[in-house]
């Protein structure tokens, strides 16, 4: 073998001349010379196999054509692996070996054409004489020649025939492709691997390919073969001396460095009791050349269980040419089984390269899985309660119009939520009518204090546009309340919350006003807080939304009053963090709803996702004209562009079946004076034909045309974009989810949706008062099926984020004195989340046991490190080791919502620039780093904050001169220059704000004039030069 390291061993080269084309032409010769001779061993080229990914077109997967279809569908564990109609007796099992699963291969009826000639038959049975594997058919029969054919291709034997070359061509050309097919039979996971699909499925040529293989010409003269083992990382000279021709070892160490050999590093983390989430790290250890391995490489992800028997998950990794220096993460989810195995294996095989593989055992030693969850609530065959049962005329007027009784989960929860001042939780799934509990709390508020305050959380904004609208027609008009909707603005939001009653707002605005609640009395006069989908604590919103529950809690239990939570989620695990009693925590099961939901999950076994969009289009049809021929349908979809795309491929489809206006339910007079007010010209056209779509760049009056029309019947289908299912104002019999991928720009990868996203899509096929049923097609890789069916049928686990989020929050907590020492932020942790779940899942934290002292230390050290971040940052100061005092960048940082980490990247920025600032920057001063923001932004330089492990995108759109603080509204831009008065004024002008903090009211720092920034940014985007100069305009 060529090399050796203990994560890795390569032993082949990529095609018939990869060798040929690696070494210069003079040294092709002497280099073959030696191989031959036995001093370098060289295993056998793999075959071709550009088009071996083609074999699944579109969604009739491995019907190239009727033999290959027959052959994959009879090639699987319960068929017994019997080609049939080939009549022959081949047994597939785990004890196949290479020759069994091969043959296979040979006898496909894509050969059945190829026969054997008479004047062949000399020649092919000296061929039988050279080939490495035996052949045991008849020399008459076809499967006996393509055997043999294919192996002199791979020993490189000559042929003398044309014939038999021309048979030769068409051979190679369809192994390739025959032998990838069983790799979607074995492949899934809980299937049986045979012992030739556990190697490398072109390893064992190499092992049976004599070193004769090398082309005749330039062989030498063979005394012995012996196989010399050296690391991959020996030096050239080393090498040279190894082949015994010292000039050829900087080529050869070229060579061989150019084996694409990868680097792998695993984290696991138990998800559930029988789930554990991995996240591969993949780096790339080779020298990548474009002749030699194009513009993409790629590799399957396999993992095995502790026998190597059964593949647990699989997965097709592309590693291209632009990102061959960066660390690829690859996250998925493996199932685990008790008892414990002690480890699996993960392995990474090369697609195109013999033997190139890497295996890593991933060990279970310390492995604790988290305890069982507790059963969910079982729903009661209860008689659903008239809306009479509110006993209040006035709040019975406001469902009068909507439906005569309450659904069997309001029903079961309601004397809890409406009839009690308990803390209660409601875990159902979306579409269960949870908006409706809430109110339940609300109109309960009313009824006891008439002027009380409530607070209504949710996750984002446009839901919470929604509820405000929803609200202040329900409650504002019809009641009398004033419900507000918070701004985000502090001042604005101040005033509101003084004169609001009812406040819909969003986890990130509540925890900047509510940090100061000490002195802030409206803020400790609320006396309801409702939180809407807690299940999203897991997600990027969480750790905001875990600080403000735990702050509340908190402010709960320091004050006179008592606040009462009211918490609508999709989990459990979180009633006892909000204090609520077992008997009013409800959990339901997922499936449980108002009316009953038909969820089908359709696998694709297409890696490539632009191939699997693709693939996908047409069955989105068929799904919509087979499951709601006339009733609504929603399709969800990644992006903007896709979403225009499969509008057009419906009514395409539509056009091809001569029913164009099959999903077009209105007559077009009465939607001429709609489409008139449309600005977007495609979404125009389409919608005269039924099919529309939405997404973030359509305008509001678009947005709100299209859900009218759909609302009222008119356009049937409806094309919507995932970063909208969160604030849709539509619902339909049927929902289409259109692949669970989205393209990610930070990792250049695709990432799957959230669960949480999944299970807010799959709600939206909710009609309670129309229809008696819904259903749900969701369509993915075929390696996420069993992924998506276990959890959208099972409890979604939830897991704390805060721990890797605390900077922010124990600033704002230390400015705020909530936190004077370490030992104060100890007990801040005791009130989280995080807290309860330390001890029940405490591998997923990275704790290795659940005693009091592993507790102690872990939170200790979480502590201290979080504390010592922020200190070295200069944002808070430790005095003896245990106080802590906020420093003047900690409370600018807490009062202009900095993040943690951009305070380290304007320390960094100034070394960067390529025109620095002539004083020494105080950054403390804002005016300071929007400067430096502003030049990293012109000059391209990207702020990249890798402390943490993540990116931190870099601030276009802070460079807004009209937010900051202290900056002056004098500033001529034409008379500043290059390092003109940036000395004289940067320590004048200094003011206090009512926090007592010191800004700077200098006008900042230009770093060239107009004439020069107009001169360095000539070739580049026009978009920046308007940003700036904008930007600066207003200060005039």
């Amino acid at each position: 073998m060529l090399g050796k390291t203990s994560s890795a061993t390569i032993t082949g080269i990529t095609d018939v001349s990869a060798l040929g084309r690696l070494l210069p032409a003079g040294d092709c010769s002497e280099l073959f010379g030696r191989i031959n001779s036995g001093t370098w061993p060289v295993p056998g080229p793999v075959l071709p196999g550009k088009s071996s990914r083609y074999k699944t077109v579109a969604c009739n997967v491995y019907k190239y054509c009727k033999n290959i279809g027959c052959f994959c569908f009879e090639f699987s564990p319960a068929a017994g692996g019997l080609p049939r109609q080939l009549g022959a007796n081949l047994k597939y099992d785990r004890k196949s070996d290479h020759f069994q699963v091969t043959r296979i291969g040979w006898m496909s009826g894509e050969f059945r054409n190829i026969t054997v000639r008479e004047e062949e038959t000399l020649e092919l049975q000296k061929l039988m004489e050279h080939v490495p594997i035996p052949i045991k058919e008849s020399m008459e029969e076809p499967s006996a020649k393509v055997n043999v054919l294919l192996q002199a291709y791979i020993s490189q034997l000559k042929l003398e025939g044309f014939a038999l070359m021309a048979d030769m061509v068409y051979v190679t050309q369809s192994a390739s492709r025959l032998l990838h097919c069983p790799e979607p039979q074995v492949g899934p996971a809980g299937g049986q691997v045979p012992n030739a699909v556990q190697d490398d499925r072109s390893a064992h040529v190499a092992e049976h390919v004599p070193v004769a293989s090398v082309p005749k010409d330039a062989r030498g003269d063979r005394e012995e073969d012996r196989e010399e083992e050296l690391p991959v990382g020996a030096a050239a000279n080393d090498i040279g001396e190894l082949i015994r021709v010292p000039k050829l070892g900087k080529t050869i160490y070229k060579y061989v460095h150019q084996f694409p050999k990868l680097e792998l590093s695993t984290h696991i983390q138990p998800i559930t009791r029988y789930t554990l989430r991995v996240e591969l790290t993949i780096t790339p250890d080779f020298q990548w050349d474009e002749k030699v391995h194009g513009q993409s490489q790629a590799f399957w992800i396999l993992v095995e269980d502790v026998d190597s028997e059964v593949i647990l998950h699989h997965e097709y990794f592309l590693l291209k040419y632009k990102y061959c220096q960066d660390d690829h993460l690859v996250k998925f989810f493996v199932p685990v089984f008790e008892p414990l195995p002690p480890q699996y294996f993960l392995r990474i095989v090369s697609d195109r390269w013999i033997g190139v593989e890497t295996q890593l055992p991933v060990s279970f030693r310390h492995l604790i899985l988290p305890e069982k969850n507790l059963p969910p609530t079982e729903l009661l065959d209860l008689q659903p309660l008239p809306i009479s049962a509110l006993r209040e005329p006035r709040f019975e007027e406001l469902y009068a119009d909507r439906f005569p009784q309450f659904n069997p989960i309001q029903t079961q929860v309601f004397n809890a939520v409406y009839n009690s001042e308990d803390n209660v939780f409601v875990g159902a799934p979306t579409g269960s009518g949870k908006t409706t509990i809430a109110e339940f709390a609300v109109l309960r508020m009313l009824q006891q204090n008439p002027h009380g305050r409530v607070v209504y959380l949710v996750s984002r904004d446009a839901l919470a546009e929604l509820i405000f609208m929803d609200w202040h027609q329900k409650f504002g008009q019809n009641l009398g309340c004033k419900v507000v909707k918070l701004t985000g603005e502090t001042g604005t939001d101040l005033k509101l919350i003084a004169k609001g009653q009812i406040i819909v707002t969003t986890a990130d605005k509540w925890d900047i006003l509510s940090r100061r609640w000490k002195q802030r009395k409206n803020v400790q006069n609320i006396q309801l807080f409702i939180v809407d989908e807690l299940q999203l604590i897991g997600g990027e919103e969480g750790p905001v939304l875990e600080v403000v529950c735990s702050r509340m809690r908190y402010i709960s239990s320091q004050i006179e009053k008592q606040i009462r939570i009211i918490a609508l989620s999709d989990a459990r695990d979180v009633a006892q963090w909000l204090g609520c009693n077992v008997n009013v925590t409800f959990n339901f099961y997922p499936s449980v709803r108002p009316i009953p939901l038909e969820l089908h999950v359709q696998g694709f076994n297409i890696t490539h996702n632009a191939s699997r969009i693709a693939a996908m289009s047409k069955p989105v049809y068929n799904a919509a004209t087979k499951f709601s021929p006339h009733k609504p349908v929603i399709v969800f979809v990644s992006s903007r562009k896709l979403g225009r795309l499969t509008a057009i491929d419906i009514l395409t489809y539509c056009a091809a079946d001569a029913q164009l206006n099959r999903f077009f339910q209105a007559e077009e007079e009465d939607i001429k004076p709609f489409l008139v007010r449309m600005t977007d010209k495609t979404l125009k056209e389409t919608l005269s034909l039924g099919v529309a779509y939405i997404h973030e760049g359509l305008t509001a009056s678009d947005h709100r045309i299209v859900e009218q029309l759909f609302d009222s019947g008119a356009v049937q289908i409806v094309v919507v974009t995932r970063d909208l299912c969160w604030g849709l104002n539509i619902s339909a019999y049927l929902v289409i989810i259109m692949d669970t991928q989205f393209y990610n720009g930070k990792s250049h990868s695709y990432d799957d949706y959230p669960v949480t996203d999944v299970m807010q899509m799959v709600g939206r096929a909710n009609r309670p008062l129309e229809d008696d049923d819904a259903k749900c097609v969701l369509m993915c890789q075929s390696s996420k099926k069993d992924f998506f069916k276990k959890f959208l049928n099972e409890s979604l686990p939830v897991e704390s984020h805060l721990d890797h989020r605390m900077h922010n929050h124990f600033n704002a907590e230390v400015v705020t004195k909530t936190i004077e020492n370490k030992q104060d932020a100890v007990d801040y942790l005791t009130w989280t989340f995080l807290y309860r779940r330390l001890t029940q899942n405490p591998n997923y934290y990275n704790l290795q046991g659940v005693t009091h002292l592993h507790l102690s230390d872990h939170l200790s050290e979480l502590v201290k490190s979080t504390l010592s971040d922020l200190e070295q940052s200069i944002c808070i100061s430790v005095e003896d080791e245990m106080d802590t005092l906020p420093l003047n960048l900690g409370m600018i940082a807490a009062l202009q919502e900095i993040i943690f980490e951009d305070n380290i990247l304007a320390a960094q920025l100034p070394n960067k620039l390529t025109v620095p600032n002539e004083t020494a920057p105080k950054y403390i001063d804002p005016h300071i780093k929007k400067n430096l923001q502003l030049q990293a932004h012109l000059f391209r330089i990207q702020t990249v904050w890798n402390r943490a492990g993540w990116v931190c995108p870099h601030q276009v759109h802070c460079c807004r001169f009209d937010s900051l603080v202290g900056l002056s509204s004098e500033l001529q831009l034409a008379d500043l220059h290059h390092g003109s008065g940036t000395g004289s004024n940067t320590n004048s002008g200094r003011s206090s704000n009512s926090a007592g903090l010191q800004f700077n009211r200098s006008p900042p720092p230009c770093p060239f004039s107009k004439r020069e920034f107009i001169r360095r940014e000539v070739t580049k985007p026009l978009e920046d030069h308007i940003l700036f100069t904008n930007n600066t305009r207003r200060q005039h």
